[in-house]
């Protein structure tokens, strides 16, 4: 956890804090206490794309986080030594490396098939969108990410100078990777080998993944990707006391009072050319969700001309407002039906919502707890995150993550929903581009571009 270059550590077990006291003694505490549990961490000089090692130093003493034996302690070290992490006596450089990350569906968008990793690790192109094709990317420093199934939390994506891609224990420099958008207009993203320069393709002719030069990029589609949040921006709608589903059954528009998970539930979350302009798309019904200046609403198949089907979702304390572009009405759910009312009218009904993102079947909460807690909710978590609330972040154009606390997650705790986009907005404002950062290093500028912009399902904002 962390704000201005200044972190907490927490014991994810315990969840105890890491503390130092002025002369130098370390100890955990369950709460914070008057900033002893505050410090400052600042890359070592011989740190590498492929990892990351740092001096952690306590704001309160100045003191430099430091272990001699089983003994640890904080220690008082110069400027010079801090950055190169130089004692005689103590062990003063920490190797840093994050365990969660934004989980996204890894896509060819030629061919409409997600990467597979199998039960043995084995690679494959599938056209389901289930827990097999689901990868995670965590920050391996300046800007370099390393791709890992989500199934396998040991297992790492690796290439040779050779063109060879497969999955490997392994974490190494050939498991680092930049992720560039995609140049001369191509729709997607472009994946190269920190190590060996190459890009990742599909070799048709061959049926695997492969890795070929980055002049392949501007002729072969087979080297494009795309990544996709993991909810793919379909979401279930629900009151903000959690009763009533917004449903679109084959009689109309409904709610729901108890969740059955249904097609009808489903709501798909639509961006247009106006920022934190959205479209709500029943997945059921293949239509719109449109409203009229006299408090009705509809569902029609075709996005009409009007802009009658387009929506804001406004930040409240206890949920999102969602409020017609055209009339300025508000969607409230009344005694069981649903209409809009003008904006600040008191009215017996909800007029906030909240957002439950749709997860593929494999995934539920205590298999993202198992693999720690805080992944990916698709914006910029522990970098964890956009894969439940990076979604709605991304299509709303909200910057702040107090978006976050109007996310009913029913498939982890809220707590964790709450850490992982705090985390990811941490990620990009300063674990990854800062100078003064977690991430200290300078930007790398390629010919393919950034290889730092985040989150990677919002690669379209790039």
């Amino acid at each position: 956890e962390g704000t201005h270059n200044r972190f907490l550590i927490k014991n994810a077990k315990t969840q105890m804090y890491l503390c130092s006291g002025k002369e130098g003694g370390v100890y955990a505490s369950r709460t914070k206490c008057e900033g002893m549990e505050q410090w400052t961490m600042t890359e070592c000089e011989n740190s590498n794309a492929g990892g990351s090692s740092y001096v952690i130093s306590s704001v309160v003493s100045g003191r430099v986080l430091a272990c001699s034996g089983l003994t640890i302690q904080t220690i008082a070290m110069d400027m010079e030594d801090t950055k190169s992490g130089t004692s005689s006596k103590y062990a003063t450089v920490w190797n840093v490396s994050l365990t969660s990350g934004e989980l996204c569906f890894l896509s060819l968008p030629i061919l409409d098939q997600r990467v597979r990793c199998n039960m043995a690790g084995k690679l494959s192109l599938s056209d389901n969108y289930l827990g097999w094709e689901v990868w995670r990317l965590s920050e391996a420093g300046g800007g370099h990410v390393r791709i890992s199934p989500w199934a396998h939390s040991e297992l790492y994506l690796s290439s040779d100078a050779d063109g060879n891609v497969c999955t490997t224990e392994t974490r190494g420099s050939s498991e680092v990777w930049d992720v560039f958008k995609a140049p001369n207009g191509l729709d997607g993203v472009i994946i190269r080998s920190v190590e060996h320069g190459l890009v990742l393709r599909y070799d048709k002719v061959g049926d695997r993944l492969c890795t070929g030069s980055g002049k392949m990029v501007m002729m072969d589609e087979f080297c494009v990707w795309d990544f996709d949040s993991l909810h793919r921006r379909t979401y279930y709608m629900t009151t903000s006391d959690n009763k009533r589903y917004l449903e679109a059954n084959k009689r109309g528009l409904a709610m729901r009072g108890l969740p059955n998970r249904f097609q009808s539930e489903e709501w798909k979350i639509e961006t247009t050319n106006r920022t934190g302009v959205i479209r709500l798309f029943s997945n059921a019904r293949e239509q719109y969700l449109i409203s009229d200046a006299e408090g009705k609403v509809d569902l029609v198949e075709q996005s009409p001309s009007d802009g009658s089907d387009q929506w804001i979702m406004e930040e409240r304390e206890n949920g999102f407002v969602v409020k017609s572009v055209t009339t300025q009405r508000v969607l409230v759910m009344d005694q069981g039906s649903i209409g809009t009312v003008p904006s600040g009218t008191m009215v017996h009904g909800n007029t906030r919502w909240k957002l439950e993102p749709k997860l593929p079947r494999q995934i539920n909460k205590e298999k993202l707890q198992a693999v720690g807690g805080a992944v990916a909710i698709g914006v910029l978590g522990t970098v964890a995150t956009p894969f439940l609330i990076g979604g709605v972040v991304g299509a709303l154009g909200v910057a702040q993550v107090g978006i976050a606390g109007n996310i009913a997650i029913g498939s982890i705790r809220a707590v964790e929903a709450v850490n992982t986009v705090t985390r990811v907005t941490l990620s990009s404002s300063q674990l990854v581009i800062s100078k003064s950062s977690l991430w200290s290093t300078e930007s790398s500028k390629y010919l393919l571009g950034e290889n730092q912009n985040r989150p990677f399902c919002a690669w379209r904002d790039w």
